[in-house]
């Protein structure tokens, strides 16, 4: 994992608890100060228009604005919560859920889900939550 090399180098003099936690810390503030900003599932008309040809051409499904898929970001054992981190690929990780354009342009990121969870159950609680709050 990126964090066990880097939490544990000995040039950097931090334990890897205490870089994990730093690192999340800063991956807030970078979502809340940049997130909003820059990713975004807003499309202007004409994004909507270029993306819905570009999918028709590459799949002749009419219709598709985005494309949504899970990935597994593989991380150390949690001391919390470990059984919903542990995924059917046999390692600890984070399942994100990332929608994108036409463009690869990331217009959305979840990865608050552990890896035990499944794609279709990230999707659906995303659903709900749009849904009960707008």
């Amino acid at each position: 994992s990126y964090q066990n090399g880097t939490g544990n180098d000995y040039k950097i003099a931090i334990a890897q608890p205490t870089f994990s936690v730093a690192f999340a810390k800063c991956l807030n503030i970078i979502e809340e100060t940049l997130g909003n900003k820059w990713i975004s599932l807003a499309m202007e008309p004409n994004e909507q228009q270029d993306a819905r040809r570009y999918f028709f051409s590459k799949s002749g499904i009419p219709g598709v604005v985005m494309c949504v898929d899970g990935t597994h970001i593989k991380i150390i054992a949690p001391v919390d919560d470990y059984d919903q981190h542990y995924n059917r690929k046999g390692y600890y990780s984070l399942n994100a859920m990332i929608i994108c354009d036409h463009l690869m342009k990331i217009r959305y990121v979840n990865a608050k889900f552990g890896g035990a969870n499944h794609d279709s159950h990230i999707w659906n609680v995303m659903l709900d939550t749009r849904q009960n709050h707008g």
